[in-house]
C-alpha cells in the first residue's frame, strides 16, 4: 500500500461546477417524478419552454419575431415556442425551470414500484460490481477468478449480474480488490472471495482453491460469517482490509495492513479491536488510510496524509478509496483537497505534486 508521504496536502478547494451538476440531477429527476402527476403538465410545458433554462424565448401573437427572455421584464410569462401564446397550452414563468417551484400545481406522485427487486445500493472496484437488491439479496458481475462473486463457482468471469449464495437479508455491501463483504440485518457479516490477505476475517481453515491457481488454497466461494462478530452498524472496505463498525462505536477490523490503528501484527486473519478507536457511527478507506465519522459528527483522519479538518456538517463521499477526499455541504456546494493529479480536485487546473491553493 502506498505511503502516505505520496500524499500531498492541499488545503480544501470549492468546485465551480459542483452545484450545477447537482442542480441538472435533481432536474431530471424531479422531472421524471412529475410526468403524470397532478404537476406534470406545468413541469412538462416548463421542460418545453425553457430546456436549459436560460434559452427562453417568447413570441408575440401572429410574429415570428422571438425576443430574447433575457429582455423581457422579470415578471413576463413565456410561451413554449411555436405556440401562441392563448393558443390553449398553459402560458408558464420562465423564472419556474425548477421543478422545485412549482408548489401551486400539488405534489409530485410517488412513482410505482417495480415488477422485481431493484438495486438500492452498489459497491466495486475495477474489476467485479456487487448491487444490494431492494429484497434483501446480493447480484454480483465481473471477475470471478477468486470466487468474488459469490455464486460458488471460479470462472473467469460474468458478464451478468448473478446471484450471491445464501444472502437474503443484506443490509449493506462492499467490495475490496479480490473479494466482498456483506452487512446481514441481524449485524453479523458475512464475506467471499479472495483470502490470500486475510481479508474474509474467517482464518484460513476450510480455505478452497480457486481458479487464479488451484494449487493453492486462497479462497471462500460461497459467502461465511466472520466469526465472534455482531451488531454491526456499518462496513468499510479497503483494498484487502476491512473494518466493522459495531453499535456501541468499537471498531473491529481485518485483513492485511493498512488498519486505522497500528497493531503489532502486520495482518489479522480475524477481526481485531482498533483500540482507541471509539463513539464511531461511519468510516470510509482512502488510499492510504481512513475516515472515521464519531457520534458528535466530527471527522477524524487516521494513518493518511494530513488534511484540514471537515467541518462537522459536511457529507464525506463514499466510494472506492482515493487519495483526494470530497464532501457536500448543507448549502449544497461541495469541496475536494487531497492529491490533485488529473485534476481530480475540480479546481481548473492539474497540479501533482504541487497544493491546491484556492480557498
Amino acid at each position: 500500500m502506498a505511503s502516505s508521504s505520496t500524499i500531498v496536502v492541499p488545503s480544501p478547494a470549492e468546485v465551480p461546477a459542483s452545484v450545477e451538476a447537482v442542480t441538472i440531477m435533481g432536474w431530471k429527476r424531479a422531472t421524471r417524478a412529475a410526468m403524470g402527476s397532478a404537476r406534470g403538465a406545468a413541469v412538462g410545458a416548463c421542460f418545453v419552454a425553457c430546456v436549459g433554462c436560460g434559452a427562453t424565448t417568447t413570441r408575440a401573437e401572429g410574429s415570428d419575431a422571438a425576443v430574447d427572455s433575457a429582455d423581457a421584464p422579470p415578471d413576463a410569462l413565456v410561451a413554449p415556442p411555436d405556440v401562441p401564446a392563448d393558443g390553449g397550452a398553459e402560458v408558464v414563468d420562465a423564472r419556474r425551470c425548477d421543478p422545485s417551484v412549482l408548489e401551486d400545481a400539488g405534489p409530485a406522485a410517488d412513482a410505482p414500484p417495480p415488477d422485481g427487486p431493484y438495486v438500492v445500493e452498489l459497491s466495486f472496484v475495477g474489476s467485479h460490481e456487487c448491487a444490494r437488491m431492494s429484497d434483501g439479496t446480493v447480484r454480483c458481475h465481473g471477475l470471478n477468478v477468486y470466487g468474488q462473486l459469490g455464486g460458488g463457482t471460479t470462472t473467469s468471469a460474468h458478464d451478468r449480474p448473478t446471484p450471491v449464495d445464501a444472502i437474503a437479508d443484506a443490509e449493506q455491501v462492499v467490495t475490496g480488490l479480490d473479494s466482498t463483504c456483506a452487512r446481514l440485518r441481524d449485524g453479523t457479516v458475512r464475506c467471499w472471495g479472495s483470502n490470500r490477505y486475510d481479508q474474509l476475517g474467517v482464518g484460513h481453515t476450510g480455505d478452497e482453491p480457486c481458479l487464479y491457481d488451484p494449487r493453492e488454497l486462497l479462497c471462500r466461494l460461497r459467502p461465511v460469517a466472520v466469526p465472534a462478530l455482531t451488531d454491526v452498524v456499518h462496513l468499510a472496505a479497503g483494498m484487502f482490509t476491512y473494518c466493522a463498525v459495531r453499535r456501541g462505536g468499537d471498531v473491529w477490523c481485518w485483513g492485511s495492513v493498512g488498519f486505522p490503528v497500528r497493531i503489532e501484527a502486520m495482518s489479522a486473519p480475524t477481526p481485531v479491536r482498533m483500540v482507541g478507536l471509539e463513539d464511531v457511527v461511519w468510516m470510509r478507506a482512502t488510499l492510504t488510510g481512513w475516515i472515521a465519522r464519531h457520534r458528535d459528527g466530527r471527522y477524524e483522519l487516521f494513518n493518511a496524509a494530513p488534511l484540514p479538518p471537515i467541518p462537522a456538517d459536511a457529507t464525506v463521499a463514499s466510494g472506492y478509496y482515493n487519495s483526494h477526499i470530497c464532501y457536500a455541504l448543507p448549502d449544497t456546494s461541495m469541496r475536494c483537497m487531497g492529491d490533485n493529479a488529473y485534476g481530480k480536485i475540480g479546481n481548473g487546473g492539474s497540479s501533482y505534486p504541487e497544493r491546491v491553493t484556492e480557498p
